[in-house]
């Protein structure tokens, strides 16, 4: 079975905050990890001065292929683009002139 070493180069952490981000590392990549349904038998954290390392036994060597469809939400109806426009503060400058069309007002500088 496959083992992963995961390595980081952690220069700018000080030296006693190591330990709990190596804790920390390793619970947040298996929690990962396991929500996506990767089976391993073993993670074990290490810290040291300048690394922060995960070593994790007995990964499969194939995963079952997985297939997920999602679906886009339907939103309200989408804002008029001359609405959205003349929010932004470049807009409102006094040297602003309004041009009217059939359908809407537009402002131009």
């Amino acid at each position: 079975m496959p083992d992963l070493l995961l390595e980081l180069f952690s220069e700018e952490i000080p030296a006693r905050m190591q330990v709990q981000a190596s804790k920390d590392l390793e619970r947040l990549i298996v929690g990962a990890l396991s929500d996506r349904g990767f089976l391993f038998e073993a993670a074990r954290g290490f810290a040291g001065p300048r690394r922060l390392t995960l070593a994790i036994s007995g990964l499969p060597a194939k995963q079952p292929d997985v297939s997920e469809e999602k679906k886009a939400r339907v939103s309200a109806r989408p804002k008029k683009p001359s609405k959205v426009f003349s929010n932004r503060p470049a807009s409102r400058s006094t040297n602003a002139r309004s041009a009217p069309t059939r359908r809407a007002s537009f402002t131009s500088r």
